[in-house]
């Protein structure tokens, strides 16, 4: 994780939740149409999930235009701009069975 995300997850207050990392590949054979389904283990269709480049992917990352658009039982689905010519690694941190709040008090 970045610093900046590193301050923003340590803003948030999980009480009460397990949080899970993972770190999974994008492969440069992987996108059609600008577009990648991935599998990961413990992500659901209703938790709360955060996905950033891993530090070694920063460049590739953001040059490519990745977002990650949608989250299903064990997927994570992706989206560039331009495609990659290398594998992308991403980290993905999954807070299970909690609702977030920021040190605002507000729920997301």
């Amino acid at each position: 994780l970045s610093a900046t995300d590193k301050i923003k997850l340590d803003s948030l207050d999980s009480s009460g939740s397990t949080v899970s990392t993972v770190t999974a590949t994008l492969l440069v054979a992987g996108w059609s149409n600008n577009t990648q389904t991935i599998t990961v283990a413990g992500v659901t269709e209703t938790n709360t999930v955060l996905v950033t480049y891993a530090p070694t992917s920063k460049t590739n990352y953001i040059n490519a235009g990745i977002y990650c658009t949608a989250q299903g039982n064990g997927t994570l689905t992706f989206v560039c701009v331009n495609t990659p010519t290398a594998e992308i690694s991403v980290n993905v941190i999954i807070y299970i069975n909690t609702t977030l709040s920021n040190a605002n008090g507000v729920s997301f």
